[in-house]
């Protein structure tokens, strides 16, 4: 038994067929197709915002010279600290410093006491000597010390030296003894004086 085959007319889609696109990529409805979207606009790249200056609250009191304050701020810049970090670095220099301040006047102190149990002890100038020789030092410092190292005796503290006050212990008895001989002298030269005067007017003598 044959299969009779129904033919059907050119053109005409059955259901689920495809609809091929006229010549150009126009539809069927002859709309022409959507052209490509544009590339979004390019939006310039956003300018780092600049680093605030960096700054240092140096504490009060702190010895130290403005070119090593600049310097440690530049350090700081290349090692990419903080200010926060900055800050706190320098407040510990600032404690390390004044720590070792108090330890230096803490041992000049227990230096000077030292020096001046040792001039007490001595056999020459402590003991019963002592009020003598704080005389004698002060008179030779005020005759043969200039101003200027009277000032670095005070400031340095070495005018307490056990041999500084030696020196002018020495130098102070040295002028007392000028200055009584001297003052002998010219006693003796007034009497010598007084007698000549009297010789020549003795009216004005009665």
């Amino acid at each position: 038994m044959t299969t009779q085959q129904t033919q059907q007319p050119a053109g005409d889609a059955g259901d689920g067929a495809s609809v091929p696109l006229a010549q150009g990529g126009a539809t069927p409805e002859g709309n022409a197709a959507p052209p490509p979207a544009a590339p979004p606009p390019e939006v310039p790249a956003a300018k780092p915002a600049e680093a605030a200056p960096l700054t240092v609250k140096w504490a009060e009191g702190l010895r130290l010279p403005e070119a090593a304050k600049a310097k440690y701020l530049e350090a700081a810049k290349q090692h990419g600290m903080t200010p926060a970090q900055a800050q706190a670095a320098a407040d510990f220099y600032a404690q390390l410093q004044s720590e070792g301040t108090a330890a230096d006047v803490a041992a000049a102190k227990a230096e000077l006491r030292g020096w001046e149990k040792a001039i007490a002890d001595d056999k020459e100038m402590g003991g019963a000597a002592l009020a003598d020789t704080r005389k004698h030092v002060e008179a030779g410092v005020l005759r043969f010390a200039s101003p200027g190292l009277q000032k670095l005796l005070r400031d340095t503290g070495f005018g307490a030296h056990p041999e500084v006050v030696r020196h002018f212990r020495a130098l102070g008895a040295l002028s007392k003894e000028d200055t009584v001989a001297g003052a002998k002298a010219a006693a003796t030269q007034a009497s010598k004086e007084e007698a000549r005067m009297r010789a020549l007017f003795p009216t004005h003598f009665k």
